[in-house]
Formats: C-alpha cells, structure tokens, sequence
C-alpha cells in the first residue's frame, strides 16, 4: 500500500502535467516521485518477506 505522501506527489504531478507548472518543475517533481514510490515498493517486499518467515 502507498503512502500518503505518495498520493499527493502523484495528485501534484497529474495536476502539472495539465499544463499548471512549468516543464522543469513537473521534471523535478516526477523524479521526486519516483524515488517515493521505489521507497514504498521496496517496504512492502521487506514486509511480504518478514510474513513469509514467520508463516
């Protein structure tokens, strides 16, 4: 499950990419969110394992 702070950065980028900011801002703010959501994967793997030990 993502995090809050995923879903706003993910609200915030589709509302740029309408045309709401500008072409440099809305890079900087999709590589921001990428990382975020690299973050919160790589927690739910951690998490999926931690459960598949203690099955």
């Amino acid at each position: 499950m993502l995090k809050n702070s995923t879903y706003n950065l993910m609200e915030t980028a589709s509302v740029m990419s309408k045309g709401l900011a500008d072409e440099q801002l809305l890079t900087r703010m999709v590589g921001h969110m990428r990382e975020h959501l690299e973050h919160d994967q790589g927690g739910q793997r951690d998490e999926s394992a931690r459960k598949g030990k203690a099955a």
